[in-house]
């Protein structure tokens, strides 16, 4: 991604929209079934769990479950393959293996399930292999795991009581922490939700997505403002998104935060330059994130769920990533229409981390069912006399392929995590961090 009914293609297939050319050589060979050339590359000692050149993070393990090529998934394992190696939305094998559009997936399942692999991981979406069959309705898939999985089953039957109480809703409540204050919001159900409020309901509580429940109300001005007048932050009044439903129009990035995978001690400080062009010549509001488009219908835009720019927004995951690291922050801020070097040297920092964002954008295009995400960013290291330690520039896009669910939960959903794999990527650089420490 993933969210209220979001059911991902494998992030396998989806790779297959960005050319093989990111694929490791195991991966491209396993992918085919090709047992010799599998093991000539075994033999020659490359990296069984490489994933490709994409933040999709997918292994030869991950496209020969995906391809549902049995031998292949037994002799990658025979080799000592990392069995829960997991993607960008932590997906492990068994959930490529699951979704396969291919024959002889039972199997490959059976395999995986039968060597060790972990049922009870969840992805991005909160979801665990088992519900992928059971939203896909493969009754012979989903008996198989119910027989060999017992956390998979004890989870089918939660699920299964949870909508026989009180869900009309396509996901078990128990998947992403959904309060019954959610749902009332989501049917407009003011006696309930008065009920709620009396009993002492917390209406501040997020979904595994960070929404409250007055962004469930799709609009209702009457249940939006008895909502925010109950919460700590409040939204009353504020119903002037299209349509009135706000979580369609922004994005959430508060899970965006990078993992640093070093520790240091040094004073750092974060600029993120804001260098797009649309922004700059203000054609766009600095809180732009992206659009969506309709066929034959001009292009809504997405902006950052706190209506922060989202420059800024940037250099606030970045610093809490590096804080979180031990690093300490001296400030991190955002530039536009002025050098991002200015002024470095009279902050008392160490080191000064620059982002020049000349592109980070989303697009969702409705008649292909795609989501898009590209970047280009330089990211350069500097210490207290301004002097340049490190320079790189990151470029790319990565394309969120069609599946059943709607676009724009895709892009709510799964270009966060892009974003997080994205900065985490960037963050980790060897170079980067020889810089920083």
């Amino acid at each position: 991604m993933k969210i209220k009914h979001v059911t991902f293609l494998m992030m396998g297939l989806l790779l297959l929209l960005t050319g093989c050319s990111t694929m490791t050589p195991l991966s491209r060979a396993s992918s085919r079934g090709d047992i010799g050339a599998m093991k000539d590359l075994i033999q020659k000692g490359v990296n069984l769990n490489e994933p490709g050149e994409t933040s999709y993070k997918a292994t030869a393990l991950h496209w020969a479950a995906s391809n549902g090529r049995e031998e292949a998934v037994r002799t990658l394992l025979a080799a000592g393959a990392n069995i829960n190696s997991q993607d960008y939305c932590r997906q492990t094998p068994i959930f490529y293996a699951v979704n396969s559009q291919q024959g002889g997936k039972a199997a490959t399942v059976g395999l995986l399930i039968d060597k060790g692999a972990d049922m009870s991981l969840k992805d991005c979406n909160g979801w665990m292999p088992v519900d992928y069959a059971r939203e896909n309705q493969d009754k012979v898939l989903l008996d198989l795991i119910m027989s060999k999985s017992p956390v998979s089953a004890e989870r089918v039957q939660k699920a299964k009581l949870a909508e026989g109480k009180h869900l009309n809703l396509p996901w078990d409540i128990t998947n992403c922490r959904v309060t019954e204050a959610h749902l009332a919001a989501k049917k407009g159900d003011m006696k309930a939700l008065k009920a709620l409020i009396a009993a002492g309901a917390d209406l501040d509580e997020v979904d595994c997505h960070g929404f409250r429940a007055d962004e469930y109300a799709r609009g209702t001005a009457e249940v939006i403002d008895l909502i925010a007048s109950k919460t700590s932050t409040s939204h009353k009044g504020d119903h002037h998104f299209p349509n009135n439903i706000r979580w369609e129009d922004s994005i959430n990035f508060n899970n965006a935060v990078p993992k640093i995978n070093y520790q240091g001690s040094k004073k750092i400080s974060i600029v993120v330059h804001d260098q797009r062009k649309y922004i700059l010549d203000k054609e766009k509001q600095p809180e732009y994130v992206g659009y969506t488009r309709h066929t034959a219908v001009a292009p809504k835009d997405l902006i950052t769920r706190d209506r922060k720019p989202f420059c800024e927004t940037l250099a606030t995951l970045i610093a809490a990533g590096y804080r979180k690291a031990n690093f300490e922050i001296v400030s991190s801020n955002f530039i536009m229409d002025k050098n991002a070097k200015e002024g470095i040297g009279q902050n008392k920092s160490d080191r000064t981390i620059i982002f020049r964002v000349n592109e980070l954008i989303t697009e969702t295009q409705y008649w292909s069912g795609y989501v898009d995400f590209k970047y280009d960013i330089l990211t350069t290291v500097v210490n207290e006399q301004g002097k340049e330690l490190y320079s790189q520039t990151f470029t790319g896009q990565e394309i969120i392929g069609a599946d059943k669910s709607s676009p724009v939960m895709r892009t709510l959903v799964v270009v966060p995590e892009v974003l997080y794999y994205l900065l985490t990527d960037i963050c980790n650089k060897p170079e980067l961090k020889s810089a920083l420490l």
